[in-house]
């Protein structure tokens, strides 16, 4: 899976997760087994989320782990690849002679 694409799933699980969280904690009586499977189904999504970024999360250059601020990265702290897959500049920067 490349960078971009597991950082948007992770994020796609976080949202969800925190989602079920909520509606499950306002709309479900304390208690109930909806309750607590709205709870248990948030915190696998979120687990899940963290899992995905720790796999997947890797510079697509150095492939160093980038974990910590994953969501606000262009380029890897690391090596200073683009993360975003953006190679418009290299391509181009070929070309012209």
């Amino acid at each position: 899976m490349k960078f971009q694409t597991a950082k948007n799933v992770s994020l796609a699980l976080i949202m969800a997760g925190i989602m079920i969280g909520l509606l499950g904690s306002i709309t479900l009586e304390s208690g109930t087994s909806e309750y607590t499977f709205s709870f248990i189904t948030m915190l696998v999504l979120v687990g899940l989320s963290l899992l995905i970024l720790f796999v997947w999360g890797k510079c697509p250059k150095c492939k160093k782990r980038i974990f910590y601020q994953v969501y606000k990265y262009k380029k890897c702290p690391h090596c200073g690849a683009s993360l975003t897959g953006d190679t418009k500049g290299k391509k181009g920067a070929a070309k012209k002679k």
